[in-house]
């Protein structure tokens, strides 16, 4: 993936004075949600979580079904937590189709014994999961790698069919996850509702196409300096 402009936000190529990085800065970036940035509270809950790039923003507008905006994350950052039984949020007009590369940093629980973080509207496409042995992404096939739940994660998934990756901290796994469609966005729950996420997120990243090259780096060199991840 090519970068805006000249240099990297944060890298101080072609710039002055180097300003901080941050994930809208490379091209194709279509979510990003941070646990302290753009929540719309109900009380202790969440009503919505304003998508920084400025598209499509999932919200939840049952009172009842709203995750947690007080959690914390690594590093004492802000995070929102999803409890596994009915919280989710949505976005129905989102869309991101093949190929696209997701970045999270998640902690996800392994009760129940599958458990959501994220997935695409009523397809269950582009859907991040885990079990009790690993931590999986599935887009109509099933790519995964042997990192157990209940702990704090940095998660890249890159779907494009049968050229499909993904990496869990600095596990890796490639191969064929699939080539469904994914329109829509469900935060916390499968497409359909079918199954809820035990999850908290302290941030989640999507982008249209791959990150590549000096973008990738200093995408990574964010979070690890965010999260320690």
């Amino acid at each position: 993936m090519g970068l805006r402009g000249c240099g990297v936000p944060g890298l101080g190529l072609g710039a002055s004075a180097p300003r901080p990085f941050v994930p809208t800065a490379l091209p194709g970036c279509a979510l990003w949600l941070r646990g302290d940035l753009g929540l719309i509270p109900n009380g202790a809950d969440l009503a919505a979580w304003t998508n920084q790039t400025g598209g499509v923003s999932p919200v939840q507008t049952d009172p009842t079904k709203q995750p947690a905006h007080s959690a914390t994350g690594p590093n004492s950052t802000a995070a929102v937590a999803f409890d596994g039984v009915d919280e989710y949020l949505t976005g129905a007009a989102f869309s991101l189709a093949q190929p696209c590369h997701i970045f999270a940093i998640a902690k996800l629980s392994a009760t129940p014994a599958v458990s959501q973080l994220c997935d695409a509207g009523t397809d269950n496409k582009r859907r991040i999961y885990s079990t009790a042995g690993g931590i999986f992404t599935y887009n109509g096939a099933n790519l995964g790698v042997a990192k157990t739940p209940n702990a704090w994660r940095r998660i890249e998934t890159f779907l494009n069919g049968v050229s499909s990756s993904i990496r869990v901290d600095d596990a890796t796994a490639s191969g064929n996850s699939g080539t469904g469609a994914a329109s829509g966005l469900i935060i916390g729950a499968r497409g359909g509702l079918s199954a809820y996420g035990d999850c908290t997120i302290a941030e989640l990243i999507m982008y249209s196409g791959e990150v590549t090259g000096a973008g990738l780096a200093a995408l990574r060199a964010y979070l690890l300096d965010r999260y320690g991840l």
